[in-house]
């Protein structure tokens, strides 16, 4: 069996909102340091139309926590401008 090295990364859990209700539904990004983290947010909410709510739109939920990354969700992340989205953190130990 293949030994698998882990990384440092921390996981950010976003919840869904649509008609300005939370909708229950989670998704989450990945970043590899705190300032991806808020940078990825800020090009985030860049995104949105300005001077309106959206219908339908993220936003971050609870705090941030760090945990370890395998090594082939290490490298997307690394291949990123800041982090990446996942619908899941099935597979991700401590989580």
């Amino acid at each position: 069996m293949k030994e698998r090295n882990y990384n440092k990364m921390i996981i950010q859990k976003w919840e869904e909102i649509r008609n300005r209700k939370s909708m229950g539904l989670y998704d989450y990004s990945f970043h590899l340091s705190e300032k991806d983290r808020k940078d990825f947010i800020h090009n985030y909410w860049e995104t949105l139309p300005k001077g309106s709510i959206p219908n339908e739109y993220s936003r971050p939920a609870g705090e941030p926590f760090e945990t370890e990354a395998p090594d082939e969700i290490l490298l997307k992340i690394k291949e990123s401008q800041n982090g990446i989205w996942s619908n899941s953190i099935e597979g991700i130990e401590n989580c």
